[in-house]
């Protein structure tokens, strides 16, 4: 049998419990396995899952199909997310010496926070097949810290039935050929984007990161930039922002600012327009809406270097880890290995999870075009990382309103450059 706790934000902020059984009890309240064998000794792994709030209800079926295969081990999961914030609960857990068999964390800085409690993960079957973007930020000090729950990417999402309406053959990959397709969806009547430029985060952490990720080096870049060595106003890759922003303002439907991301799925789905910068997080609600659109990506295009503009930001948001000194650390190896390895077990991730596998060896199909092109572009190589994690603290949201202060034209480009240059340093001290 297994439980699930959910805690989050449902219409005003409460706990929400979900139960749901699991195997074949007997009279005797163990679980039997069947075929009349022995009955197994049970064992109960917790898991902790942090910030998801959407695997909340799906997880059910995710261990009710564990089970199947495993009926002796009893998943006992608890989601925290939707307004709830995980991080204090998983701190007191640990000074208390009570942290779950397994949980789930979002990167390095949290490595480094618990990984004193950490099993070291990479005798696991599953790590030959991680993908570039996964095997990049999943160690600290030589051990692996923690297995990836999924990639996530992003870029313009594009109607492809109104690309090819618009005579367009070709994905651009370079500057001038994403100007072009705006010039020719124009031409044709359509709508080029919705700029979503009144969302903060589509105007910072995801549009600037691009010129972030395009450097030769991009994390000695922000170390250069810590240590007062660098300057956006001074950098190539910033000042073709200016080009990229220009595109998508002046090729939208009234103010660019008007538009959040909210508008960018409804106007998109009802295919009003040809592109929005967004990523794979928005396919469900897009097919919800329009279950017969037909979707792909295109990546920000910055430069006329098409090796270096046609690739997509791809990123880890979460890793699975073990507790090191868990008194059914097997356990919880299995019910990762199922999860991660096992064909029924990918399935439930990719499919029942909605998630795109940071691995190269799940078979399966994706409802949407989305995200098949995020694991298509991310098994090419043909990706940038997410380097808005490695801001100074508050910096996303001042270097939102400095850009969005550019797109109302109420300040320069260059003066933009300069307060984004002025606002890192006085943060990074």
């Amino acid at each position: 049998m297994r439980k699930g706790i959910v805690f989050g934000l449902l219409i005003l902020m409460a706990v929400a419990p979900v139960f749901a059984g699991g195997g074949q009890e007997s009279a005797e309240g163990g679980m039997e396995s069947g075929g009349g064998s022995e009955p197994m000794e049970q064992k109960t792994v917790n898991f902790f899952i942090s910030g998801k709030s959407v695997w909340g209800e799906p997880m059910a079926d995710v261990v009710a199909r564990f089970n199947e295969d495993y009926p002796n081990i009893t998943v006992e999961y608890e989601v925290v997310g939707g307004g709830v914030d995980w991080r204090p609960i998983l701190a007191t857990r640990a000074r208390t010496g009570n942290l779950p068999d397994i949980f789930m964390i979002d990167g390095a800085s949290d490595f480094s926070v618990y990984g004193e409690y950490l099993d070291d993960l990479s005798d696991m079957d599953v790590v030959d097949h991680f993908l570039p973007v996964a095997e990049e930020s999943a160690y600290l000090d030589g051990r692996l810290m923690g297995l990836p729950t999924s990639i996530e990417g992003y870029g313009y999402i594009y109607n492809k039935d109104l690309f090819a309406q618009a005579g367009i053959d070709k994905v651009p990959e370079t500057f001038s050929e994403l100007e072009a397709a705006a010039e020719q969806l124009a031409a044709a009547g359509i709508t080029p984007f919705v700029s979503g430029y009144g969302t903060w985060w589509v105007t910072s952490n995801h549009q600037l990161n691009v010129p972030f990720a395009s450097q030769d080096d991009p994390q000695a870049f922000v170390e250069a930039l810590n240590a007062g060595r660098a300057s956006m106003a001074d950098n190539e890759y910033f000042q073709d922002l200016q080009q990229l922003i220009d595109l998508v303002r002046s090729n939208t439907m009234g103010d660019p600012l008007s538009q959040d991301h909210h508008m960018q799925v409804s106007l998109f789905a009802s295919e009003d327009a040809a592109m929005i910068q967004q990523g794979n997080w928005k396919e469900a609600a897009i097919l919800d809406a329009n279950p017969d659109i037909d979707m792909g990506l295109v990546p920000l295009a910055l430069t006329e270097d098409a090796a270096r503009s046609g690739r997509i930001p791809v990123g880890i948001p979460w890793y699975f880890v073990v507790t090191e000194d868990s008194p059914v650390n097997a356990e919880a190896r299995t019910f990762l290995n199922w999860l991660l390895n096992e064909p029924a077990g990918q399935e439930e991730l990719a499919v029942t999870l909605n998630s795109i596998p940071a691995y190269d060896h799940f078979d399966v199909d994706f409802a949407g075009g989305i995200s098949s092109d995020v694991l298509a572009y991310s098994l090419d190589g043909k990706t940038m990382p997410w380097m808005f994690g490695l801001w100074p603290q508050g910096y996303s949201q001042e270097a939102s309103n400095i850009l969005q202060e550019y797109i109302a034209d109420r300040i320069s480009f260059d003066e933009a450059l300069d307060r984004l240059d002025e606002a890192w340093q006085d943060l990074a001290e």
